[in-house]
This record gives structure tokens, sequence and C-alpha cells, in this order.
């Protein structure tokens, strides 16, 4: 498909092996071969998505607890536990969607994956200063939370807090810095990636 080639079905008549030796097919080794083939060749399926489901799912989970502890039964709270829980499942995914925008860039860079797909149009079109532009505005509203918790530590003469909400608030301003820091590192990789290689001659020792 790559390379425009036209693909057509070709009957075949199926025969019993004659062979008097097992086959040298392995069911777990060859297995993994292929399907490591497979993901290898599709970083929607095995980063993107992935990465999706954990921010979703961590942004969720920390805008519920964000606000103070919920009790879903008697026995069960969830508080700040399930909070770093919830940030460490943003951080997570951003990693596996930064994977995903360098692999899918690298494919298309080396003819291994389409651009024409609609994930690859979609990367393409985001520049490098936007993406900063985005770390940047998380970096500096997470370093703002952070400050307001180190003055309000200072206020009470860096002894025991009052309250678990500066907790929450360290935790969420300190996942904003991390999800900052990360997409300004896939900005940068994006863009180093994008350089075209220049091809040198090979000077060699007599040239020299």
């Amino acid at each position: 498909v790559l390379a425009k080639y036209s693909i057509a079905e070709v009957p075949t008549t199926l025969k019993k092996d004659g062979r008097s030796r097992p086959p040298h097919l392995r069911t777990w080794r060859d297995g993994w071969r292929h399907l490591r083939f497979l993901l290898l060749y599709s970083p929607t399926w095995l980063f993107l998505l992935p990465g999706l489901f954990l921010i979703v799912a961590g942004v969720i989970g920390a805008g519920i607890l964000l606000p103070g502890p919920v009790r879903i039964s008697p026995n069960v709270e969830l508080d700040t536990h399930t909070l770093l829980v919830s940030s460490i499942s943003i951080l997570i995914g951003i990693q596996f969607v930064t994977a995903s925008v360098l692999a899918r860039r690298y494919g298309v860079i080396n003819g291994l994956l389409p651009s024409s797909s609609k994930p690859t149009a979609v990367a393409q079109n985001i520049s490098l200063e936007s993406v900063l532009i985005l770390g940047a505005v998380f970096f500096v509203l997470g370093a703002g939370g952070v400050v307001y918790g180190l003055t309000t530590w200072a206020g009470s003469h860096f002894g025991p807090v009052e309250g678990r909400f500066l907790l929450r608030l360290l935790i969420v301003s300190l996942t904003a810095v991390a999800a900052g820091l990360q997409l300004a590192t896939l900005a940068f990789l994006t863009g180093l990636i994008d350089i075209p290689i220049a091809r040198r001659p090979v000077i060699s020792g007599q040239d020299s």
C-alpha cells in the first residue's frame, strides 16, 4: 500500500502437510514476533489510545478529588492516595501520547507509515512553538500552585499544615509542572526528527 502497488487475492488449494518432521513454527515465540510486528507498525493502538485513556481517567479522578475526599461507601473513601494515582496516570498517559507522536513521525519520514492517516495529519499541523506554549502554560500554572503551597507552609514556620487541601494542590501542581516539561521535551524531539539528514561526501584520509 505504501508503495502504491496493486493488491489482489489469488485462490489456492490447501493440502495436508506431507513432512515427516514436526513444523518449525513455535506458538509463543513466533506468535509474539507477529504481534510485536503488528504493534510496532500501529502506534495508534500501541501508544495513542492507551495514553488518551490514562489521561482522561487521571483528569477525571483529579477533578473529582481536588476539592476533597469522596466517600463511596461507609468503609471506602477516596482521598489523596487516589489523587496521587490519578496524577501518575496522567503523566504515564502523556508519555504514551508522546511516544505515539514520535513513532508516527519517524514512521512517516522513513516510509513505514502512511502520511495520509488522520492522526498523522493532525500531528503534522501542530508546530513546535504551539506545543512549547502549551507546555509553558502547564508549567506556569503548576509553578504558581507550588509557590502558593511553599508560601503557606512557610507561614506556619514549616511545621504541620492544617487541612488536606494543600497536599492536593501540591500534587496537582507538581503534575502540571511535569506535564509542561514533558510537552516541551516532545516539542524539541519532534523538531529534531523533522530535521532532514544532509548527505555529506565521504572524505578519505588522503583527501584530508
